[in-house]
């Protein structure tokens, strides 16, 4: 089978769906850097805390207080960081191949699993950072609920225009 080339405005519909995507993938790979280790999220999140609301800053103060909410704050960020990624991609893939879907979804969710475990590997090797299976599966979980909210507004707004025809 023959191949034609691309031309620039298939390009620039390529690098519109996938930009993004990269992009993001920068976003994790810095909050899996030294940048957002245990103890600067902790720090970072009292210092936002103590600005805007100090009572409660306040109460945090006490190590097991601190360790409890830095631990729901970084678990957080997996959930928001990979579901964001889903979206990204799922994006990307409906718009850039021809993969439409649960097929579109499953290659999602399989992309989502690979970056999320190279991303654990390479925290891994960090010093001020652990690699944990868990992690692979709470940022999974974050895919997949994210993926899960698309499809519902999806079908929503299918029934809404049904409704309207």
């Amino acid at each position: 089978m023959e191949r034609t080339p691309l031309s620039v405005g298939s390009w620039r519909r390529r690098a519109s769906l996938w930009l993004p995507v990269v992009l993001w993938l920068a976003v994790i790979a810095v909050m899996s850097s030294d940048v957002a280790s245990q103890t600067d999220t902790e720090s970072s999140f009292l210092a936002f805390l103590r600005s805007w609301w100090p009572g409660a800053a306040a109460a945090l103060e006490g190590a097991v207080w601190r360790e409890a909410t830095g631990l729901v704050v970084r678990k957080a960020a997996h959930l928001f960081l990979y579901g964001v990624l889903a979206l990204l991609s799922l994006r990307a893939v409906r718009g850039g191949t021809r993969l439409r879907g649960r097929a579109a979804s499953v290659a999602v969710v399989l992309f989502c699993a690979l970056v999320a475990s190279g991303d654990e590997l390479n925290q891994a090797t960090l010093a001020s950072r652990s690699g944990s299976v868990v992690d692979v599966g709470i940022d999974l979980l974050g895919a997949l609920l994210a993926l899960g909210a698309a499809g519902l507004v999806r079908r929503r707004g299918s029934a809404e225009r049904r409704l309207g025809e």
